[in-house]
């Protein structure tokens, strides 16, 4: 909806994803705020037959939609593995509304932890910086913290990161564990050839979050760790490379919710 992609868009900007926790409270009060001023104005004014018919219809939508953050969610922790131009932010927002989830992206929030914004670019080099392996621990942390909260206010997330290596998986599959909500890995794959061009033309964007480059992409293929046979079990594939229809994964991932 086009309010799940407000919150998820002011989320990004202000990283304010604790107010998660009372966003429901506010989107209730001020929806039946307005079914009322609504239905008020049907006994105050004199209207057509059509005018009133448009008024109750749009105080149903307005009580509809309360009604709607009333009900409790069946929520997942989901994170996406995959190189870098593998597709993960490209979907990963293609799925905000049909499930309704928060989405957060390593590339922002590494760099607010660092006091940059979103576009910034640090020229950094690999492991260096703000890319090195300490600020990657931290930013999986605060990533895992965000999770935490997101799900305890009642939301899915989807936690877009690379997630090569089996340790930054494990924790999430712990933290799920905790908190008694599905698991999902989406693994995006497209073919060497692919990522490099679809890296090439990220890179004429500037105000593009990553800034993984060629030398990053075969700094990946190098080290990263396959899922192992148990975290398979979790996992949905999706070859970017081929067509893939958004609604096929919409229905993998609920059917494991």
């Amino acid at each position: 909806s086009d309010l799940n992609r407000f919150i998820n868009l002011y989320l990004q900007y202000t990283g304010d994803y604790e107010g998660l926790t009372v966003i429901n409270y506010y989107i209730v009060y001020r929806a039946m705020v307005r079914a009322k001023v609504t239905l008020l104005s049907i006994t105050q004014k004199h209207l057509s037959e059509k005018q009133e018919s448009q008024q109750l219809k749009e105080f149903k939508s307005y009580f509809d939609l309360a009604s709607s953050y009333l009900v409790e969610k069946k929520v997942a922790l989901i994170i996406t593995n995959g190189l870098s131009g593998s597709g993960k932010s490209t979907y990963s927002e293609s799925l905000l509304d049909a499930i309704s989830a928060i989405w957060i992206r390593s590339d922002i929030e590494r760099k607010r932890l660092h006091g940059l914004t979103a576009s910034a670019h640090t020229q950094s080099d690999i492991n260096t910086n703000i890319y090195s392996k300490q600020s990657s621990k931290e930013t999986y942390a605060h990533l895992a913290k965000l999770s935490r909260s997101i799900i305890g206010s009642g939301y899915s997330v989807i936690v877009d990161a690379c997630f090569l290596h089996q340790e930054q998986r494990d924790k999430f599959r712990i933290l799920a564990s905790e908190l008694n909500v599905p698991f999902i890995i989406l693994e995006f794959q497209a073919t060497e050839e692919e990522l490099e061009k679809r890296i090439i033309a990220r890179a004429k964007d500037k105000n593009e979050p990553s800034e993984a480059d060629i030398n990053v992409l075969e700094y990946q293929l190098k080290t990263y760790i396959p899922l192992d046979e148990e975290e398979k079990l979790h996992t949905i594939i999706i070859n970017t490379t081929e067509k893939y229809k958004v609604e096929e994964l919409v229905k993998d991932i609920n059917s494991r919710m």
